[in-house]
This record gives structure tokens, C-alpha cells and sequence, in this order.
């Protein structure tokens, strides 16, 4: 009994893995597209 928890913990923390994997690839595709608006926004500004 022990044994199959342990496998089911370890699948969880593989798949929890696996999501923030792809949370945080999201979060700096949208981080570096937000700070490509800003900066052209403010350079278009300044001029």
C-alpha cells in the first residue's frame, strides 16, 4: 500500500512539474511581449 502512494506522489509531482513548466514558459512569452509594447510605447513617446 505504501509502495502505490509513493508511485502516486511521485506521478503528481511529475505532472505538477510539467504544468508549472509550462506556467512559467507562458509567463515570460507574455512578460517579454508586454515589455516589447512598453518599451515601444515609450520610446515612440519620447520622440
Amino acid at each position: 500500500m505504501k509502495a502505490v502512494k509513493a508511485h502516486l506522489t511521485q506521478n503528481n509531482l511529475q505532472i505538477a512539474y510539467r504544468l508549472t513548466e509550462k506556467l512559467m514558459d507562458f509567463l515570460q512569452d507574455n512578460l517579454y511581449k508586454c515589455a516589447n509594447k512598453i518599451y515601444f510605447t515609450v520610446t515612440n513617446f519620447k520622440s
